[in-house]
C-alpha cells in the first residue's frame, strides 16, 4: 500500500539525527544539548519502526506520564497527524496505544511514575519489537535492562532507542556507552551548535542563563558532574588524547600500592616544551607484588615516585629486583593543587599542561568522580575530598606534585628539569 501522507514535522537531516536514525546497534543512545533534535528524531524512529515492520508492537517510555505526553507523545502526534485524520491510526487512551491500519502497535508508557517496580513487573509481560526511551538518564538501570530483555518479537528491529541529556559520568549510561562499551552499543553525541535551525537568541539566552558549568552539559553536550568536583578543569575532549610516540622524551612513572584496592602505576613522559603526558595505566586489585613487579618491568623507566609502604618496596627492590624507586611527595592537598595547574590551559595556545591517553581508562573516570565532601568549602584548608576513587588520581598526584613542585609553585612550561 503506497500512501501519499503529508507528515507534521521536518525530517531528522541533522548529522547526528541521521547517525541515530540509521543506526543498527542493539542499543543507540543520543546524547545531545538544549535544542539539538533528539525528540523529533526519537518520534520519526517510533514511525519507521511501524511503517517497516507490519504488525510489531513497540514501547515509548519516559519517567512519568505527564513529561511522556509533553514531549514525544507531542511530537509523535504532530508526525502522524495526517495519518490519523485519515483513520489511518487510531489512539486508545485507555490502553495508551496508538494503532496502525498495518497492525503495528505502540505504547506510550511512564516507566518509573510513582512506583518504578511496578512498573518493570508491567513491562515484563511485553514482546516487544522496538523501543524508545525519551531522558533515559531518569530511567533506573533495573527498567532499562527489563526493556532490552522484552526485545524478541519476530517482527521488528528488536532495537533499543533512547535520548537523554548528559549527566554526569557516574551515571551507569556512562559505563555502558563510554568506560567500558558493551558490544552491540553505539553513543551518538551532538551539542546545541550543531543545530542551524534554532534562532540566534535562544542559544545567546541560554549562555547568559546557564553559566559556564551547565553550559557543558546542556549546550556542549558534555558528561561532567561539576557539583563538588576536586578537578573542575577537567575536560574530556581537551585533557584526553590519542597516543603520540615518545621519541626523545624524558620518561618516569608513579605507583600507588594496593592490596584490596587497586594497585595503580602510570607512566608519564614530557616533550621539549615542558609538556607532561599520561602514556599509560595498569590498575589491578587482589593482586601480589609480584604482579605490580611483573607490570613495571613491561615498560621500564629510571624513576618511579611510589607510596610510602616501606615494606612492599623493599620487596619490589629484593625480590623481584625493581629499581629506580623512589619516594613520593604525598602532601595531599599541595598535591591536588598541582594536579590542578597542571590541568589549566596555558601559553598562547591555552593548551592544559598534562594530557592524557585515552588507553588510561581508570585514570580518566576517576578524574571525573573525584569529589569534595557534600555541604564542604573546597577553600577549608582542613577539608579533604572523599576518599573513594582515587587510586590512579593518587598516582597522578605523586607523578606530577613529586616531580614538579618548589618552593614558591611548580615549574611553567619550558623549563626543564
Amino acid at each position: 500500500m503506497h500512501l501519499q501522507v503529508e507528515h507534521g514535522l521536518p525530517e531528522p537531516t541533522l548529522p547526528h539525527q541521521w547517525d541515530t536514525y540509521s543506526s543498527t546497534a542493539k542499543f543507540t543512545l543520543q546524547s545531545g544539548a538544549y535544542g539539538s533534535g533528539k525528540t523529533l528524531t526519537n518520534a520519526w524512529i517510533i514511525l519507521r519502526e511501524c511503517l517497516e515492520h507490519p504488525g510489531t508492537l513497540g514501547l515509548a517510555g519516559a519517567e512519568t506520564t505527564p513529561q511522556l505526553k509533553e514531549t514525544l507523545q507531542a511530537d509523535f502526534e504532530a508526525l502522524i497527524a495526517g495519518y490519523m485524520l485519515a483513520g489511518l491510526v487510531k489512539y486508545h487512551g485507555s490502553d495508551r496505544k496508538y494503532t496502525f491500519w498495518n497492525g503495528s502497535q505502540v505504547l506510550f508508557w511512564p516507566l518509573v511514575g510513582g512506583d518504578a517496580k511496578r512498573q518493570r513487573h508491567r513491562i515484563r509481560s511485553l514482546n516487544l519489537g522496538f523501543a524508545v526511551i525519551e531522558e533515559v538518564t531518569s530511567i533506573p538501570e533495573a527498567t532499562v535492562l527489563e526493556v532490552l530483555g522484552r526485545l524478541r518479537r519476530k517482527i521488528g528491529s528488536r532495537r533499543l532507542y533512547a535520548s537523554c541529556n548528559p549527566d554526569n559520568p557516574e551515571h551507569y549510561l556512562h559505563g555502558w556507552f563510554v568506560d567500558d562499551p558493551k558490544e552491540g552499543f553505539q553513543l551518538v553525541k551532538s551539542n546545541t551548535y550543531a543545530n542551524p535551525f534554532l534562532p540566534a537568541d535562544y542559544i545567546r539566552a541560554l549562555e547568559q542563563s546557564l553559566g559556564h558549568e551547565m553550559a557543558q552539559r546542556y549546550l556542549r553536550g558534555e558528561w561532567v558532574n561539576f557539583e563538588g568536583l576536586v578537578y573542575k578543569d577537567f575536560r574530556r575532549e581537551t585533557h584526553i588524547i590519542e597516543p603520540k610516540p615518545l621519541t626523545g622524551m624524558t620518561r618516569w612513572a608513579a605507583l600507588d600500592f594496593g592490596g584490596a584496592n587497586p594497585h595503580a602505576l602510570l607512566w608519564f613522559a614530557e616533550d621539549s616544551q615542558g609538556y607532561v603526558y599520561v602514556t599509560g595505566e595498569w590498575y589491578e586489585a587482589q593482586v601480589g607484588l609480584d604482579a605490580v613487579a611483573a607490570a613495571i618491568k613491561k615498560d621500564e623507566v629510571s624513576v618511579i615516585y611510589r607510596d610510602h609502604d616501606v615494606a612492599d618496596s623493599l620487596t619490589l627492590e629484593r625480590t623481584y629486583n625493581v629499581r629506580g624507586l623512589r619516594p613520593a611527595k604525598k602532601e595531599k592537598m599541595p598535591g591536588i593543587a598541582t594536579v590542578q595547574q597542571f590541568l589549566k590551559p596555558v601559553g598562547q595556545n591555552m593548551q592544559p599542561r598534562v594530557r592524557i591517553f585515552n588507553s588510561c581508562k581508570n585514570l580518566i573516570r576517576e578524574l571525573g568522580r573525584y569529589k569534595w565532601p557534600e555541604g564542604t568549602s573546597a577553600r577549608d584548608p582542613g577539608n579533604e575530598p572523599v576518599k573513594k576513587d582515587d587510586h590512579a588520581l593518587d598516582a597522578l598526584r605523586y607523578g606530577l606534585h613529586t616531580r614538579y613542585f618548589q618552593p614558591g609553585g611548580i615549574m611553567t612550561v619550558n623549563t626543564r628539569l
